[in-house]
Parts: C-alpha cells; sequence; structure tokens
C-alpha cells in the first residue's frame, strides 16, 4: 500500500500545485528566520533596559552616567541628551526634553517592529494560497476521474493528498506567523511603557542634580 504523504502529494501534484508549495515554503522560511530574528532584537534590547533600569532604583545619576560612558547604542544616546539638558545653569523644557528623548527611545523600538509587518501579511496570505492548493488538488482529483472514468482510491488519492496538504501546509505557515505578529505587537507596547517610566526617572535624577 502507497504511503499518501507529504513527499507523495508533492511528487504528484501539478506544475501550479508544486510553485504553490515552494511558495509556501519559502514563506516558512522568512517567518521563521524574522520571528527568531526579532525575538533576539528584543532579548537584547529587554536585557539593556533591565541594567539601566536597576541603575536608575539606585537614584544615583553618577551610576546612569557612567553606564552611558562605558556603552553605546540607544540608551547612552538618551542618557546623554537629557543629562546635557539638565546641566547645572540649564533652563530646559521638560515637555521639550519628554519628546525628544521619545524620539530617541522609539529608536529601540523601531528596531523590533520594523518588517513586522510582512508577519501579518504572511499570516492572512498563507492559508489563500494553501487554499489555491486545496482547489487544484480537487480539480487533479476530478480530472483524473473524467480521463479514466474510475473513481478509485488509486486514481484520487493524489489529488485528495496535494489538496489536503495544501490546507495543512497553508495553516501551518499562517499560525505562527500569526501568533508571533501579535506576540511582538503587545511587546513593544509594553515596551513603549517601560520607556515612559525610564523618561520619567531620568528626568527627576537629572532635576535633582541641577
Amino acid at each position: 500500500m502507497e504511503n499518501f504523504g507529504f513527499i507523495y502529494a508533492f511528487i504528484h501534484a501539478g506544475v501550479v500545485g508544486k510553485i504553490v508549495f515552494g511558495l509556501l515554503f519559502i514563506l516558512s522560511l522568512y517567518s521563521w528566520a524574522l520571528i527568531f530574528k526579532k525575538y533576539s532584537t528584543y532579548k537584547n534590547l529587554i536585557r539593556e533596559y533591565e541594567e539601566i533600569s536597576r541603575l536608575f532604583t539606585k537614584r544615583s545619576l553618577y551610576d546612569v552616567k557612567k553606564y552611558a560612558e562605558n556603552n553605546y547604542g540607544i540608551y547612552s544616546k538618551f542618557i546623554d541628551f537629557v543629562v546635557e539638558s539638565y546641566k547645572k545653569g540649564n533652563k530646559a523644557n521638560n515637555s521639550e526634553v519628554r519628546l525628544q528623548s521619545e524620539i530617541i527611545l522609539n529608536q529601540a523600538s523601531n528596531l523590533v517592529s520594523k518588517n513586522l509587518s510582512n508577519l501579518a501579511t504572511i499570516s492572512n496570505a498563507a492559508p489563500f494560497i494553501g487554499l489555491f492548493g486545496t482547489v487544484l488538488g480537487v480539480i487533479n482529483s476530478f480530472q483524473k476521474i473524467g480521463i479514466t472514468s474510475s473513481a478509485s482510491l488509486s486514481v484520487i488519492a493524489p489529488g485528495i493528498s496535494e489538496a489536503l496538504y495544501a490546507t495543512a501546509f497553508g495553516l501551518f505557515v499562517a499560525i505562527p506567523a500569526a501568533a508571533a505578529y501579535n506576540f511582538f505587537v503587545n511587546k513593544i507596547s509594553e515596551y513603549d511603557e517601560y520607556h515612559n517610566i525610564l523618561i520619567q526617572q531620568l528626568i527627576y535624577l537629572a532635576q535633582k542634580d541641577q
């Protein structure tokens, strides 16, 4: 008895069916590569945020400034800007400092959000691409029945197998992409709240040091 598995379905699929499977495979690879890249970026930024947050709990502007001197990146740039804005003798506009700080820290959020919409596009498109493959598989089965005048399993199995695997593959690509997109959107929202806390803490420390 033949094994009607994925390889069987792919081999017996038509040219267009093979293109559908190939496209879904490429989308899956791209989706997972993007997910791992964004998660790595997110974890690195959260680790850096937590380190700075611990410094802020000490209520010591000296420790915060020392961190900025020994590190490079968006958070160091943010610290330098706020500290310079509130140097002794400077009359900084709090609203302006907050606005500019948000602009600087948004660069960190953008590292995670950049190209994130591609995951949403994949999660929406993949099921329809799979459905297209499903329709092709069903059409293939009916054509075989018409040619052979037989509805035996050996005749209809290739088309039905292609149809079912196309549906499953489309969902396999779409579900992780949709879950990852929602995860990162929620984390970015949380991340922005963290940034608001950092801005308030640093402005407080800088003003106190004036």
